[in-house]
């Protein structure tokens, strides 16, 4: 079982739900960073960040954005959740850019959220 990473800044609040928490992994220095923002895969949640692929991304100078909204999918109306939470977390991190030494011009999502059951 893979070690999940500890996080430099844990369960910050991207909007007003509860469920709206990121966690944000930075890389060292005051540089502005690439980022990857990270959709975790469904019925998992944004605290399962793997050292193994986090470490060498940080190593290579990328910010990781792990965020939350619901954890496990189960429907249509879930999928629009969440759909507009990254809505919602992508303008936090647009305007929280500057803040975490964010490079908000280099922007990649990936991820496996996952399917709809």
């Amino acid at each position: 079982m893979a070690q999940e990473k500890t996080p430099t800044h844990r369960h910050v609040s991207y909007g007003p739900e509860e469920r709206q928490w990121l966690n944000l992994y930075l890389p060292s220095g005051n540089k502005p960073a690439p980022v990857f923002i990270y959709a975790h895969h469904n019925g998992s949640t944004a605290d399962d960040v793997k050292s193994s692929w986090a470490d060498p991304t940080l190593a290579q100078g990328t910010a990781i954005v792990s965020w939350e909204s619901i954890a496990k999918v189960k429907g249509m109306s879930d999928f629009q959740k969440c759909a507009a939470d990254a809505k919602v977390m992508y303008a936090w991190v647009k305007k929280h850019a500057a803040t975490y030494h964010l490079d908000s011009d280099r922007i990649i999502i990936g991820g496996s959220r996952g399917e709809v059951l």
